[in-house]
């Protein structure tokens, strides 16, 4: 096939996307570099400034639970546009908010409109690119996802440090403006699911949790997920506790981790299949192995540094394995089942790192990092009963029908 518009149209749709994802990336992680001074402004504690961050998961999960029947009704751009749009505008209101209360409803519309950003940009990648070359589209989604924020958010914080912490907001509101005009122009007009039968709301749900296949997969990102925010989580105190590192030292620690993710995540979507269950299994065991190894066993800073920037890199490779296989259990409402797996994702992100925690109260790091390793383990578990399903034929949605949005190949960038 060739590329919707040519291949100067497809990389510019796909730098669009990229810079959206990222935009959604930063959007859950921008007070993070501010929350103290969130604090002193309102004069409260910075443990209950840290409720932002639950604020926005929480709206994000319960949003994207309550829009996902309804996620392939309107076409891609426009729905993208207007996530785009409502960020905008949230990220003024945070900017603008008198108190905290405010602050916290307008961060959460925030939260809600990237997570569901997100989940609309996998779903238009899902339908813009065949399977063949669906993987590379997503690796640089990953690499857009986490390196606008590697990128902007030192840039907003020390802008914050010189004119105060509402600018962070205001810049966030100034790159999603931009984004929503790139959106606009740039991604294809009409971009829509494949037509499927129109189905209720709740038939909606009814119709993906009979497709077991998809059922295994989205029991993997909760799975995974919750490994992977468990070992992230907590990452930056083991550099401390463990081997006294610095706060610069743990900073640079947790970039190389970002930093593997982008690298190998592009990479194993480029010279491998996406839709490939061995490579989500092994990359998500692989990471929580070296995690393990980093919370117990290595001896020295720099090789903590090691292991964690290397699992970063497997983090990168499954999940651009798993988000793979799922976009193929339902090819006609790839916007339901990734707003699905965004929920998924936060109730692995949420338990995690609370079981976690738990664990590393009683027991210590150790045996929190085992803990991770075995919710790594049902992933992979997961991962393998969905390949021996889908090989079975068990799922009748598996396998991909014509689509007409459907463009080959990804334009090199």
């Amino acid at each position: 096939m060739s590329t919707r518009g040519g291949a100067r149209d497809g990389r510019r749709t796909l730098l669009t996307l990229c810079f959206s994802a990222g935009l959604a990336g930063l959007s859950v992680g921008v007070i993070r570099p501010i929350l103290v001074d969130i604090a002193d402004a309102f004069a409260i504690t910075v443990a209950m400034a840290g409720q932002l961050m639950t604020a926005a998961a929480l709206a994000g999960l319960v949003g994207n639970l309550a829009l996902s029947p309804v996620m392939d009704r309107v076409d891609r751009r426009t729905a993208i546009v207007g996530a785009l749009a409502v960020m905008t505008l949230a990220s003024l209101g945070c900017a603008a908010a008198p108190a905290f209360a405010a602050l916290m409803v307008a961060y959460a519309a925030v939260g809600l409109a990237g997570i569901t950003l997100l989940a609309l940009i996998i779903a238009a990648a899902g339908d813009l690119y065949d399977e063949t070359h669906r993987g590379q589209a997503l690796g640089w989604i990953l690499a857009g996802n986490v390196g606008v924020g590697l990128v902007f958010l030192p840039l907003l914080a020390a802008w914050a440090g010189w004119a105060g912490w509402r600018v962070v907001f205001i810049g966030l509101a100034i790159m999603a403006a931009l984004a929503t005009i790139l959106a606009r122009v740039l991604l294809p007009a009409g971009l829509r699911a494949p037509q499927a039968e129109r189905l209720g709301y709740l038939a909606t749900f009814r119709h993906v949790l009979r497709n077991r296949v998809a059922v295994a997969l989205l029991v993997t990102v909760a799975a995974y997920h919750a490994s992977i925010y468990g070992f992230s989580t907590f990452a930056g105190a083991v550099a401390v506790e463990r081997f006294g590192a610095t706060t610069a030292q743990t900073g640079l620690i947790l970039a190389a981790r970002a930093l593997g993710m982008v690298v190998a995540g592009v990479l194993a979507a480029r010279f491998s299949r996406t839709a490939d269950w061995r490579i989500a299994a092994a990359g998500g065991i692989a990471g929580a192995v070296l995690g393990l190894i980093g919370y117990t066993v290595v001896p020295r800073l720099w090789g903590y540094a090691v292991t964690i920037l290397l699992h970063g890199g497997m983090v990168g490779a499954a999940d651009i394995a798993v988000v793979g296989l799922l976009l193929e259990t339902e090819p006609n409402r790839r916007g339901s089942i990734a707003a699905m797996r965004s929920v998924m994702e936060g109730v692995g992100g949420s338990t995690g790192p609370a079981a976690g925690g738990a664990v590393i109260a009683a027991s210590g790091y150790g045996a929190a990092a085992w803990l991770f390793t075995g919710m790594a383990l049902i992933g992979a578990a997961t991962v393998a009963v969905a390949a021996r399903w889908r090989a079975e034929g068990t799922s009748c949605h598996w396998q991909q029908s014509g689509d007409p949005n459907a463009v080959s190949p990804v334009p090199d960038a």
